[in-house]
């Protein structure tokens, strides 16, 4: 059984017994805390996922089949500078467009 011991407890010396508690778990909206690890890792399990819209970008050399949503997103993580975004968009109307957004609208 594991115990959170808070900071300096393992320090004390004392001749009588210590009661240590387990902190309460706290399960997320929608979900039951249930012992059973199985259980606990099939609730948290993700779906398979197609490539990613990096690898995507990285494979074609260019952000035209992607959303804008997953463009601003590589902007944000820097994978793409955002003064490229013209040439990287194929469009400069939509690069502008997504420059604004990220500039402007994430501030």
């Amino acid at each position: 059984m594991n115990y959170f011991f808070p900071s300096g407890l393992d320090q004390v010396e004392t001749s009588e017994p210590v009661s240590i508690r387990r902190p309460p778990q706290q399960a997320l909206p929608g979900m039951t805390t249930e012992s059973s690890t199985l259980t606990q890792r099939a609730r948290y399990a993700l779906p398979p996922q197609g490539p990613t819209s990096l690898a995507i970008y990285k494979a074609e050399g260019t952000a035209k089949n992607l959303t804008d949503e997953e463009i601003l997103e590589l902007v944000r993580d820097r994978h793409i500078p955002s003064h490229q975004l013209e040439k990287v968009c194929g469009d400069p109307e939509r690069g502008v467009a997504i420059r604004y957004v990220y500039y402007f609208h994430e501030v």
